[in-house]
C-alpha cells in the first residue's frame, strides 16, 4: 500500500513540517511534558495525513456486467436525473460520502474508454439548510455515516432519520429511515426503530424497502422478546 500520487504535494510537505517540529522539540525545548506532547502531535498529524492519502490495492469482482463502486464510503444519493450536457436525457445519480477514515482514491466503476471529461468544482452548503432539497439530505446521511464510522450510533440514527425527513422522496428517503432504524437497534432504541419503520410503512409503502419492513418489525419484535 502505497500514497496517491494525487496527494504527494500535500503529504510530503505535512510530513517534512511534522518532522521539523519533531527535531525542534528535541533539540530546543526543554520542558519534558511539552517536548513530547509536540512530537506526539506531530506523529498523530503524519499518522492521520497518511491514513488520508494511502492507496491501498482493490481486489474487485470480475464480470462483463457488472458495475463497481468507484469509491470508499456510504452510498448516500440514488436519484434519477436530465443530464443535458452529455447523455441528454435520463441518467441515474449515485453520490458516495467518503467520511475522513475512508481511503480518498477514485477509480473507474467499469471498463470502457473516457469520451468526455468535465471538472466541476465542489461547493459548500450547510447541513442545515432545508432548501438544499437532496443537497441537504445528503448533507445529513453524509454526516451520519461519519458517525457511524465513528462508533456513534445514537448521532447517526438521528441525522440519517433528518436526512430521510429533510427531502422527502420515495428513492432515499425510505432507504435513509432503514439506516435510522438500523442504528437504533444498535444502541438497543428499539420504539425509535420502531417509529422508523412505521414512518416507511405509512410514507411510502410503494417503496423497494416497504417491501421487506415485515421482516424488519419481526427481528426487531425478536429482539424486545415479542416472539
Amino acid at each position: 500500500m502505497g500514497i496517491t500520487k494525487y496527494g504527494y504535494d500535500v503529504f510530503f510537505t505535512i510530513t517534512a513540517l511534522c518532522l521539523i517540529l519533531i527535531v525542534v522539540a528535541l533539540v530546543f525545548i526543554e520542558p519534558r511534558g511539552f517536548k513530547f506532547g509536540l512530537i506526539g502531535l506531530s506523529v498523530l498529524f503524519f499518522g492521520f495525513t497518511a491514513n488520508f492519502f494511502r492507496d491501498p490495492e482493490r481486489i474487485t469482482p470480475a464480470g462483463e456486467k457488472l458495475v463497481i463502486s468507484p469509491a470508499d464510503g456510504k452510498v448516500i444519493v440514488v436519484k434519477q436525473v436530465t443530464e443535458n450536457e452529455y447523455f441528454q436525457g435520463e441518467a441515474k445519480m449515485v453520490s458516495i460520502f467518503m467520511s475522513p477514515v475512508n481511503v480518498h482514491v477514485n477509480r473507474a466503476p467499469i471498463s470502457g474508454t473516457v469520451t468526455h471529461y468535465r471538472y466541476v468544482k465542489g461547493e459548500y452548503f450547510a447541513a442545515f439548510d432545508k432548501g438544499a432539497d437532496y443537497l441537504g439530505a445528503a448533507a445529513y446521511a453524509g454526516q451520519a455515516a461519519a458517525h457511524e464510522d465513528l462508533g456513534d450510533q445514537r448521532r447517526a440514527a438521528e441525522l440519517y432519520r433528518e436526512a430521510a425527513l429533510v427531502y422527502e422522496n420515495k428513492l432515499t428517503s425510505p432507504q435513509y429511515l432503514l439506516e435510522a432504524a438500523r442504528s437504533f437497534e444498535a444502541v438497543g432504541d428499539y420504539g425509535s426503530a420502531r417509529g422508523a419503520y412505521q414512518l416507511i410503512s405509512e410514507r411510502f409503502p410503494e417503496s423497494e424497502v416497504a417491501e421487506g419492513i415485515e421482516f424488519y418489525v419481526t427481528r426487531l419484535d425478536a429482539l424486545q422478546g415479542r416472539l
